[in-house]
């Protein structure tokens, strides 16, 4: 599925996250998976714990971390395609 900067996701219900050291752990609900999540990935999943644009990840993680637009685009395209194969995050259109 092509994701467009307009395009908004949401983390899905079923998933739960635990605070680690270097991030979180998320769980997700009667399926054997865990991810663990780097401080960065940790941000963006907070982000999507309402519904959000990617363009507005894309200019959040921009600010937060100083990192040029074209590699959180690519950061941010990255997370969620991850996410959405996974199944812990849903397209909300």
């Amino acid at each position: 599925m092509l994701m467009k900067t307009e395009h908004r996701v949401k983390t899905e219900k079923n998933v739960y996250s635990k605070k680690s050291k270097d991030g979180i752990i998320l769980l997700k609900e009667n399926r054997a998976f865990i991810l663990q999540l780097n401080c960065t990935g940790e941000f963006l999943w907070k982000l999507c714990r309402q519904p959000i644009s990617i363009s507005s990840l894309i200019k959040k993680l921009t600010r937060t971390y100083g990192v040029s637009k074209e590699i959180a685009h690519h950061d941010v395209s990255e997370f969620i395609k991850q996410c959405l194969h996974e199944g812990i995050m849903k397209r909300i259109d």
